[in-house]
């Protein structure tokens, strides 16, 4: 069989030698992937974002409590009586 691209004889021996090769190597660098990696990248930026969130969350909630409370406070403050 000739490659498509290069017209070069190919058998299938040499593609399932080459594709086991190459799983191989995927095996190896994924091998050297430990939990720190995946943590660093993923669990720590997730953590940080959600906890950025709750704290923006909790901040807008104190702003509403205030304003509806000055609100409130402002509708119950006596008329001046001018003189």
């Amino acid at each position: 069989m000739n490659c498509p691209n290069c017209n070069k004889e190919i058998s299938d021996e040499e593609d399932v030698a080459e594709l086991k090769d190459r799983l191989m190597a995927i095996q190896q660098k994924l091998a050297k992937l430990d939990d720190d990696f995946f943590a660093n990248r993923f669990d720590r930026p997730v953590k940080m974002l959600t906890n950025a969130t709750l704290q923006v969350r909790q901040i807008l909630s104190n702003v509403s409590c205030s304003l509806l409370s000055s609100s409130y406070n402002t509708k119950e403050l006596p008329e001046e009586i001018e003189e």
